[in-house]
């Protein structure tokens, strides 16, 4: 930080230093570290992927139904550098983190992106990163989850069992 501007923690742009809001990535400089805020934002990465989780069994319990189309089968990650295009994405400034977490038998994958980047890309590309986090945490059966959220916590997709959602 130097005289009258700053860093934003949260894209790395410089700022005034007076400044409330980043102009960015509406990062709000007034609000401090509250370890139970990233408890909660924790719990809403957690209870997500639990949910689509629910909705699918629910909806796929029993019957026979036809299988929804996919836009990967389970040998989209075969062959392909998946890790590849999520360092690409996190060394152009996409990506601000990714955890992995599962629930029961389902894995999953949480990528968090810098929404003011993210927009300025394309859905092929929304899609690939998306995708590459699937692939990281997916079972040899094409079970996994993979959701997207914005610095500003909105949901930018996710893809379940190698469907995109948006």
């Amino acid at each position: 930080m130097e005289g009258d501007t700053k860093t934003c923690p949260e894209c790395a742009e410089t700022v005034q230093r007076d400044a409330r809001i980043c102009r960015f990535c509406r990062h709000d400089f007034r609000v401090t570290a509250d370890p139970a805020a990233e408890n909660r934002k924790l719990a809403r990465w957690l209870i997500l992927p639990a949910l689509a989780v629910l909705v699918w069994v629910g909806l796929h319990k029993g019957g026979n139904h036809a299988e929804a189309p996919k836009v990967a089968g389970t040998n989209i990650c075969k062959g392909w550098n998946g890790q590849q295009v999520l360092d690409q994405a996190r060394d152009a400034g996409i990506i601000r983190n990714i955890r992995r977490s599962s629930i029961g038998t389902i894995n999953g994958a949480f990528v968090e992106v810098i929404t003011a980047r993210w927009a300025m890309v394309s859905t092929k590309i929304h899609v690939g990163i998306a995708m590459a986090a699937y692939c990281q945490v997916a079972a040899a059966d094409g079970i996994g989850v993979a959701m997207v959220k914005g610095s500003l916590e909105e949901d930018l997709g996710s893809v379940v069992d190698g469907n995109w959602m948006r």
